[in-house]
């Protein structure tokens, strides 16, 4: 198509994906240690505010892997610019497209884990979401939320189970073709150092406020669930660009089509969510 460059992809984007992930991992084993997820807010306050360089610790563990997620979606990009997924096997393809969901919600169970004001909105409208499921809804419920009777542990084993899955699908594809070098985790770990050095992780106090915005991948979400039933707001329209990205090798015009309205229209309910 016109807009598509002859470009390959960036091998150095791909290893830096891996090495941000590795950071994030390290620096999650180090929080994990002071974490406790019975008593998860005061574990977080304790980390930035009694353990030494808690704070730095837990800001490389958030920007890294924030910078894994935006990353995943350069390398996305990068893909379907160069005609990636015309060329790939099936199975490759599908393996990278799906990454970006696990992405999300390791992302997703982190900020829960903070339990803060937008961590147990944030959980409570996930469990929420997960129940309005048709069938398999109390399933995906006890598997990966279960609030209201496990507390923060169904949260917390699946930020670690997802975590590792992301690990090896990265792992397996990438360190096959190519030996991750120091050089590349020394990027990530900068990367990461910089904002953790100047920025805070986010963690809220008890403010009483009366509108709770959730994390800035899920403010459109959010908004459209002021409009629409949640298993479509919250379930399905999230589900599109998946399905799009999926469906590109075999359909690209409508596939192309279909995730290019879906973003317009998620930028434009995301910048309204943030204006409210």
């Amino acid at each position: 198509m016109w807009w598509r460059s002859r470009s390959k992809i960036s091998l150095g984007i791909a290893q830096l994906i891996t090495a941000s992930l590795l950071i994030s991992g390290g620096s999650g084993i180090l929080v994990a240690y002071h974490f406790y997820p019975d008593h998860a807010f005061v574990s977080v306050v304790g980390l930035d505010t009694v353990i030494p360089f808690g704070r730095l610790i837990r800001g490389v563990h958030f920007w890294s892997s924030q910078f894994f997620f935006l990353l995943l979606l350069w390398h996305l990009w990068e893909s379907i610019r160069s005609g990636a997924h015309l060329r790939r096997r099936l199975l490759y393809w599908s393996g990278l497209v799906l990454l970006l969901p696990a992405a999300l919600m390791a992302l997703f169970t982190g900020y829960v884990l903070r339990e803060d004001q937008t961590g147990m909105a944030a959980g409570a409208i996930a469990e929420h979401l997960a129940l309005s499921v048709p069938l398999i809804g109390g399933v995906v419920n006890a598997l990966f939320f279960d609030l209201e009777h496990s507390g923060l542990i169904r949260v917390y084993s699946a930020h670690i189970l997802i975590f590792f899955i992301i690990l090896w699908g990265s792992l397996w594809y990438h360190l096959k073709r190519r030996r991750l070098e120091s050089e590349d985790l020394l990027r990530a770990l900068v990367l990461s150092l910089i904002p953790a050095l100047i920025l805070a992780a986010p963690l809220e106090m008890t403010s009483g406020a009366l509108l709770i915005k959730g994390p800035w991948f899920f403010l459109g979400v959010q908004e459209l669930l002021r409009y629409l039933p949640p298993l479509v707001a919250g379930v399905l329209y999230p589900a599109v660009p998946i399905g799009a990205l999926l469906a590109l090798p075999r359909a690209e015009k409508p596939s192309l089509l279909t995730l290019g309205l879906w973003l317009v229209s998620y930028f434009i309910l995301t910048l309204v969510g943030e204006l409210r």
